[in-house]
């Protein structure tokens, strides 16, 4: 049987080129876990003084929260990195944190952007970046070598999960207001 992470960590030397590292490691620096953490505070900031401060309180919590479980779950499974790495990272593998990461963020740029942006151009265009952008980043982890394929997977699992429970949240939220 053949293992798919090894597979793919053994097939994307094949395709590694000098320019799509540098863009690779420019996305692995902006897109880490803390600064896009710090980020979504400066968004949630913006989003409590001008729109709801419920979806900023909501949105800051999770990705706070989502850095906490990436790193709780980290110290959990203990896996290693692939050895082949072209940035050398310290700490575990399993999930991959800029994945999870990246999914909690645009995931929830994508629900303001439904819920605040009028136009429909500007909600298609906001919505595809931010797609782009999360595929991007858990492209770039396995790029670099310092994921495995299923880190990557995990990460966005964990997002997704995160992402799903907070949306949750504010439907609550806004049903007990209505109610």
């Amino acid at each position: 049987m053949i293992n798919p992470d090894l597979a793919v960590n053994a097939w994307i030397p094949s395709i590694q080129l000098p320019i799509f590292i540098a863009l690779a490691k420019g996305i692995e620096f902006l897109f880490d876990t803390l600064p896009l953490t710090i980020i979504s505070l400066a968004v949630a900031l913006v989003i409590w003084l001008r729109k709801s401060r419920k979806d900023a309180a909501v949105f800051a919590g999770v990705m706070l929260l989502n850095a906490i479980a990436i790193e709780a779950i980290k110290l959990i499974v203990h896996r290693a990195r692939p050895i082949n790495g072209l940035i050398q990272e310290s700490s575990y593998a399993f999930p991959s944190g800029h994945a999870a990461t990246a999914l909690v963020f645009f995931g929830f740029l994508i629900y303001f952007a439904i819920k605040y942006l009028k136009p429909k151009k500007q909600k298609s265009i906001t919505i595809s970046l931010c797609l782009l952008m999360i595929v991007l980043i858990g492209f770039s982890r396995i790029y670099l070598n310092t994921h495995w394929l299923t880190d990557v997977l995990g990460g966005f699992l964990v997002g997704a999960v995160m992402l799903a429970l907070s949306l949750l949240t504010l439907r609550i939220l806004e049903k007990n207001k209505k109610s």
